[in-house]
């Protein structure tokens, strides 16, 4: 498997989508190659510290998947 790495910066997240890449499809091709698109954590989870600073809060509403099983998180 071959991906790339970056933050989520706007011309970042740009040229991911200028190639193709979606939620749906998380790669961009390269000849016959498959690139994975993927943010990177440490800077995600910057982002998610400095929402708490502004905000004081943070609202999830997301599915995760473990081990094949999904679960609905949603709060405060």
């Amino acid at each position: 498997m071959i991906c790339t790495i970056c933050d989520s910066g706007t011309n970042n997240v740009a040229a991911l989508k200028s190639l193709g890449v979606t939620e749906n499809t998380p790669y961009f091709l390269v000849g016959n190659d498959r690139i994975y698109a993927v943010f990177d954590p440490p800077h995600l989870l910057k982002c998610l510290r400095n929402m708490l600073k502004i905000h004081g809060k943070v609202f999830i509403d997301a599915i995760i998947t473990i081990d094949g099983k999904k679960y609905h998180v949603k709060g405060e």
